[in-house]
């Protein structure tokens, strides 16, 4: 038997639709319902168990058809308990805890997945979209220009398309700053490509058209500016009997727009290769793969956090840090 060391992978995913995942409650404030945030950063952030739920109900999905293509309800596993059975693919990596009367063990999953933080947001400009991120994130793009200044003087770096009045100044929602001509961003295909690999039909110029249009700031000034990127909406509750609105039942939620990105972490924990579920070869390179192909593009269409019925949650992975 082949034991793997643990690996892990950098994936960067987009929102295709805003992103609400909540924290369970409301508060006063704003706001009644916010979305999940970090403690220290105060971003919103997609936490792990979000992302790891949606992703094994969508690789769970392909189990559905058999090597034919033809659906077999008796190949889908058993729902976030998993199923137990010996070979099972979902229960392999993600996990099982079937029920006690049951004569299967609990047992834990062969990967895991960090909360992802979010690390460009896009802003309303007078040129239209652009996407604001940290300093360090454009760095690791590949941009090499100046380093942006303090909180107290936050100049941005930026491409000259973005730039506007004279190409000294960056345009995000209410807001004007200063970028001088050396902190000018350039990043191209080939650049990217050293640095991603892509994944599901993703490639280098759709990454291009993002960084085409990226603002970088310091990291002390871009919580400050995802704050008034957040969306807000308002909600009431409908009385079946009436179809009308309730008294008193009208509430606000907020979301991550359409658009934003997310790094999360995909962590292999490491130990036997699962020889029954996946045969050959016996490499983590096998696992991963089967993650990308069969869980990563179903959210697309199932989406992922709360109010996917109502249009909210899609998202779409964009490949990982090579």
């Amino acid at each position: 038997m082949n034991y793997l060391a643990p690996q892990t992978r950098t994936y960067l995913f987009q929102t295709l639709d805003p992103l609400h995942i909540g924290t369970g409650g409301t508060r006063l404030g704003r706001v009644d319902n916010t979305v999940a945030r970090d403690p220290v950063t105060r971003l919103p952030k997609a936490p792990g168990t979000g992302i790891s739920g949606a992703v094994k109900d969508a690789y769970d999905l392909h189990t559905l058809v058999d090597a034919v293509g033809r659906v077999d309800p008796g190949r889908r596993c058993a729902g976030s308990k998993g199923c137990g059975k010996p070979g099972c693919r979902v229960c392999t990596l993600f996990g099982q805890a079937p029920a006690e009367e049951s004569a299967a063990v609990s047992k834990r999953g062969l990967v895991a997945f960090r909360d992802a933080a979010m690390v460009a947001v896009p802003m309303a400009s007078m040129i239209g979209p652009v996407f604001l991120t940290m300093d360090a994130f454009a760095r690791k793009l590949g941009y090499t220009g100046n380093q942006p200044s303090g909180l107290s003087t936050p100049n941005m770096a930026a491409p000259a398309v973005v730039k506007t009045l004279e190409g000294a100044k960056v345009n995000l929602g209410a807001f004007l700053f200063e970028s001088p001509a050396g902190q000018t961003i350039n990043i191209n295909d080939t650049t990217i490509s050293e640095k991603l690999t892509f994944i599901n039909g993703v490639a280098a110029p759709d990454m291009e058209k993002i960084t085409g249009r990226l603002a970088a700031c310091h990291a002390q000034v871009f919580p400050l500016l995802a704050e008034t990127a957040m969306e807000v909406r308002t909600s009431v509750t409908i009385d079946p009997k009436t179809g009308a609105a309730e008294k008193n039942k009208l509430f606000t939620y907020e979301a991550v727009p359409a658009g934003a990105i997310f790094e999360t972490d995909l962590n292999f924990l490491g130990g036997p290769y699962p020889a029954d579920a996946f045969g050959d070869p016996e490499t983590a390179e096998t696992l991963f793969q089967d993650i990308e192909t069969y869980g990563f593009p179903y959210l697309a269409m199932t989406g992922m956090g709360g109010n996917v019925t109502r249009g909210f949650g899609r998202v779409r992975f964009l490949g990982f840090w090579k």
